[in-house]
């Protein structure tokens, strides 16, 4: 049963009193972004507005962290040892996944303005590529309210056959993050593909890059941003076979280190889809790696490739005693990696 918002803000506010300080003492709190949008945007926006954080909520919630963290640099965990003394600040890391070009012109000078460090998880195919993350250009076209009758007939039609393959019966254009989701989970190999059909049948100009260019990478990476890898094309890893999990694992490294960004030995799994399999291949090529799951990471008692985080969503970041009932709830969070 899911904690009522009031009653988190309550459990936050009493761990502003000091309780969160012991809890989180001898720990680091690694946080996890996607995109930092306008507010505008963010208004506007109908789909997937949980990795989404407003410029405005984004600034808050560095000026928030500073104040009970300090802020280092993700390569720093290769070094953290347990800290002795009791009245040192918790860690936090501050970091970024996919690549969005939003990252550059609104996140950067934020993370400038407030001198924290930064590393952004780069898929790599996507950088400097004409094509949109699939998954944001899906959403921006079931959720296109001026799209014609007749296009939205033909990507029903489509869409109901592909669905039907799966046992589904979901009408995408009512359901566009449920959509999206069941396309990353079950149709991982064919989402491209599919996306880039609907986006034909759309006959609409919607495709757009919306990841960053390598040339904006190098900019942000001389002012102090770092740099890691989120594979290739973005795939669940646990369904790939050996040769082609390979592939995306170390083709992604050596793309980084070939474009000459600040790079950190550091592996993001998409979808935060990993397994034993995962982990043991990814930690031939790279010392740490991120998940999505929830939780602290306790220094010098940690799995090096299994690190969990906590994402910033636009709520946490406006209210600081959301963001300390996350963080309690985080340091009381003891997973086994698999």
């Amino acid at each position: 049963m899911s904690c009522p918002r009031s009653l988190k803000i309550l459990l936050g506010l009493w761990a502003g009193r000091g309780v969160l300080r012991r809890r989180l003492r001898n720990r680091c709190i690694i946080f996890a972004a996607h995109r930092v949008v306008d507010q505008r945007s963010y208004d506007q926006c109908s789909f997937q507005k949980s990795i989404q954080v407003t410029s405005g909520g984004f600034r808050l919630f560095l000026k928030n962290l500073k104040k009970d963290f300090n802020v280092v640099p993700l390569s720093s965990l290769l070094h953290t040892k347990k800290k002795e003394d009791p009245d040192d600040m918790p860690l936090a890391v501050i970091t970024f996944d996919d690549g969005w070009r939003d990252n550059y012109e609104l996140g950067f000078p934020i993370i400038g303005q407030e001198q924290v460090p930064a590393t952004i998880f780069l898929t790599t195919d996507y950088i400097d590529n004409d094509f949109g993350f699939w998954w944001q250009s899906l959403g921006e076209v079931l959720s296109d309210k001026t799209l014609s009758s007749v296009c939205r007939r033909k990507i029903s039609e489509y869409m109901s056959k592909i669905l039907a393959n799966g046992g589904n019966d979901m009408d995408v254009f009512a359901n566009v993050d449920a959509s999206i989701e069941l396309l990353k989970t079950m149709y991982s190999y064919k989402a491209l593909a599919i996306t880039e059909k609907i986006l034909e049948l759309a006959q609409g100009d919607t495709v757009r890059s919306q990841a960053l260019t390598w040339e904006q990478c190098r900019a942000m990476g001389s002012r102090g941003v770092t740099f890691g890898s989120h594979t290739l094309s973005h795939p669940r890893l646990t369904c790939l076979d050996d040769h082609t999990l390979e592939k995306e694992l170390t083709q992604s490294r050596n793309i980084l280190l070939e474009n000459r960004v600040p790079y950190v030995n550091a592996v993001c799994y998409p979808f935060g889809d990993f397994n034993r399999r995962v982990m043991n291949r990814a930690a031939r090529y790279y010392q740490l790696g991120l998940t999505t799951l929830s939780g602290a990471v306790e220094c010098g008692r940690w799995e090096a490739m299994a690190l969990p985080r906590i994402n910033i969503s636009e709520d946490v970041a406006e209210n600081q005693s959301l963001l300390r009932y996350r963080l309690l709830k985080a340091t009381f969070k003891r997973y086994i990696p698999l």
